[in-house]
Order: structure tokens, then sequence, then C-alpha cells
């Protein structure tokens, strides 16, 4: 009996414990952040390709652009992979991260040693861990959106429509399991064509706060669906489709044995594509999973 009663205290304590604080040092200078907030905080701009590499990039051919779109999706891919298995099991984020190699990371903004910092130490990290895998990954679908954009912009064509030729061409200098890692041949962006919808950042959890009565439109890549609050959750997709929501995490997607699995004719909805996880009545929680992206009107997001 008192075993199992010091068994709890102790996992009580490591619940509500709050995180210790981490010291970095980048490029000789102290940094010190007292809380995951404060960390949370500095990462924000680390997301988006710094001034020079973008200057560097526009002067490449769109065969260099093509070559780094492929490459960057399956990257992107990899970590996401890494960032979901962070938000099924927390406590695993220090072997998660211990089990990639620091040259995997990007030396922009100090990626690279902020990620080696953080192989380091115990559990008190874990917060940190998965706060810097979030926005590596943002970061990696940022630059992804934007050497997508130059190779567009400079070519006037679409990459699935290079990728597509490139597979009947039967190129040798294109890897086939590097363009696999396209589920669906992309729509155009959501948030270009239904404005002011937004995208949610990957991996990272989001607040939605809902009006009684109100549903919420959400874009699921390219779909429409709108999501119903209340003691039930409930969302309609565009063709009617009905699903009912449980309390707790509601994994969405196209993967057979999803909380929620949606129609295979939504070909541009990753097989997990989202979380959404009722919090209240008119709260919950979304985190985006997916290839395509989630979007949702930007006055109902508070991130969390």
């Amino acid at each position: 009996m008192f075993q199992s009663l010091r068994q709890a205290v102790r996992t009580l304590w490591r619940l509500v414990r709050p995180a210790a604080s981490l010291r970095l040092t980048l490029e000789g200078r102290d940094y010190c952040f007292h809380s995951p907030l404060d960390f949370e905080f500095a990462l924000a701009g680390r997301k988006y390709l710094p001034v020079n590499k973008l200057l560097e990039w526009m002067r490449q051919p769109p065969a260099m652009l093509y070559k780094e779109v492929i490459n960057l999706k399956s990257v992107e891919g990899r970590f996401l992979e890494v960032v979901k298995a962070c938000l099924a099991h927390p406590a695993a984020a220090g072997t998660l991260l211990r089990e990639l190699e620091p040259e995997q990371f990007s030396t922009d903004y100090h990626w690279r040693e902020i990620i080696t910092t953080l192989r380091e130490g115990g559990p008190e990290r874990d917060a940190y861990r998965r706060i810097a895998l979030a926005k590596y990954l943002q970061y990696l679908s940022a630059r992804h959106e934007l050497m997508q954009d130059l190779f567009e912009f400079k070519t006037n064509l679409p990459v699935e429509e290079e990728s597509r030729k490139s597979r009947a061409a039967g190129r040798a200098d294109i890897d086939a399991g590097a363009t696999a890692v396209y589920e669906a041949p992309p729509a155009p962006e959501p948030a270009r064509l239904y404005n002011p919808f937004e995208r949610l950042p990957h991996g990272q959890a989001v607040l939605l706060r809902l009006d009684a009565g109100k549903p919420v439109d959400l874009l699921l890549a390219r779909h429409h669906f709108k999501l119903f609050a209340g003691k039930t959750y409930r969302l309609v997709d565009e063709q009617g489709n009905l699903y009912l929501l449980h309390p707790g995490k509601n994994v969405l997607g196209r993967e057979h044995g999803s909380d929620v699995t949606l129609s295979n004719d939504f070909r541009s909805i990753s097989r997990r594509h989202v979380i959404i996880e009722p919090i209240s009545d008119n709260v919950a929680r979304l985190t985006d999973l997916s290839a395509h992206g989630t979007f949702l009107p930007p006055q109902f997001l508070t991130i969390h």
C-alpha cells in the first residue's frame, strides 16, 4: 500500500513540476530560458529561410529548385513522423531526439547547435525537446513551400506536373522513392484560394474557440468541413457525411483505424491528418499532422 502511494506521488510530481531552465551557448553567447514558453517564443522567428539563403536560391536554375523541393518533402515527412510519435508518447521525446543525428538538421539559425544541446540531459528537458521538434518541422514546411513557389514562379509549371513528367520520362536522376512521398497531386494552396483561412502550424497545438450554435469552417487540404461544438462535437464533410467525435483526442484521416476514418475520395487528405480534442463545450484543441495542411479562419485561433 505504501509503495503504491509513493509511486503515485512520484508520478503526480512528474506531471505538475515546473520544467527546468535551459541554457544554450550560441556563437559564444549564453542564453537562459526559464520556461518552455520562453523557449517557444525565442524560436518563433526561426522557421523562415534567412534572407541570404533566399537570395542564393533565387539564383539557382529550376532543376536545382525541383531537386530541393523533392528532398525537403521527404525530410519533412520523416520529421513529421517524429513529431507524431512525440504527441503520442510525450515522455519519449529524449529517446526520439537522440535517434536523430545532428547532421540531419540545418545550420540555419543555429538549429544544429540547439538540437545537439537538447540531446543531452534527462526528462526535465522533454518539454523543450517537443517544442524544438515542432518548430523545426515548421521551418522545414516553410522552406519547402518557398522552394516550391520559386520553382513554379521560374517555370510556370506546378511541381506535381514536373513530377509526373519526370516519372514518365524515366529520368534516372530522380529518386522514385522521393517522389512517392506525395500521397496525391497537391491542390493549389487553400490559404490563397479561400481567404481569410489560415494554415495551422505543423505539429503545434492550437486552441479553437467556438460560438454556440455556429459551425466553424474547416479545410483539410482542399476539402471543406464544418465543425460543430457542444456536449458532443460533430464534423460534417462537403458530401454531407456526419462524424461524431468522442471525448479526448480524435485522430482524423484516411488511415483505416483512425478515430474518424475519412473517405479515400478525399485523396489530398493525409492518412493521419489532424487531431481534434474537445476541451469543453466551446473550446477544442487542434494539432495538424498533415502534408497539405489544415486551415481555419484566423479569428478563431489562439496559440496554446
